[in-house]
């Protein structure tokens, strides 16, 4: 197995920072930081599409990680720059699980293949428990099949994720906070994440509200190159 060529960088530029009081301006240095993050994982994906190993091999592991990343962290970039803040969000939180796992991985090496292998049949498991609550038999049947195979390399009692615990075991318990804060807050609906934008009919309250967004592009911004610095760093061959 190998890796294959990715897009282009994405980069920030002064347009994308022009406008706006203080807060939701950058620095010129957090401008610069995140885009020197991005030519370092565009230097690193390029190594890392020439690793070639068994599909359970943990460099090879790393590499499919990592690619899901570097997409993700391009992917935050372009919404970022749109103003999608809260589809950015929502793949910043991606961003988050593969850096997470990218963590683990490095610690427990070829211990992580079997994590996803279980992860791999609790998903399996689930799936065929809606397909048969549905009356679809032949789905149904083709997963049982897959189901079967994949147990041969599977724990003992295979589970899904815990992200808490991978984030603790990888050494990065920080990713996880982040990662629920986005969740209960943004990522996912909620009744918290369904107030963002919401003024009162007079206009009170407008004020506020672009004081969080403003606070949410700069804050998230710098949780996407937390994970990205440090995968630039524990990542590759």
């Amino acid at each position: 197995m190998r890796g294959q060529a990715s897009d282009e960088i994405v980069t920030m530029t002064d347009d994308d920072n022009s406008g706006g009081d203080s807060l939701r301006r950058l620095t010129a240095d957090e401008v610069t930081f995140v885009n020197d993050l991005g030519a370092a994982g565009a230097a690193l994906w390029e190594v890392s599409t020439h690793v070639v190993g068994l599909t359970d091999d943990p460099r090879i592991t790393s590499v499919k990680l990592y690619r899901r990343l570097w997409s993700n962290h391009r992917g935050f970039v372009l919404l970022w720059r749109a103003g999608l803040q809260l589809e950015a969000d929502i793949v910043l939180r991606s961003a988050l699980e593969a850096a997470i796992c990218i963590a683990a991985n490095h610690a427990l090496q070829a211990e992580f293949a079997a994590l996803l292998r279980g992860d791999l049949v609790a998903t399996i498991k689930s799936q065929i428990k809606r397909w048969r609550d549905d009356g679809d038999a032949e789905l149904v049947r083709d997963a049982e099949a897959e189901l079967r195979r994949q147990l041969a390399g599977a724990p003992a009692r295979p589970h899904a994720f815990d992200w808490k615990e991978l984030a603790e075991v990888g050494g990065q318990p920080t990713l996880y906070g982040f990662h629920k804060g986005l969740s209960m807050m943004s990522s996912h609906v909620t009744g918290f994440s369904l107030m963002h934008g919401v003024v009162g009919a007079d206009g009170d309250g407008a004020g506020d509200q672009e004081q969080l967004l403003a606070m949410r592009r700069k804050v998230h911004l710098m949780m996407l190159a937390g994970p990205r610095r440090w995968a630039s760093s524990s990542t590759g061959p």
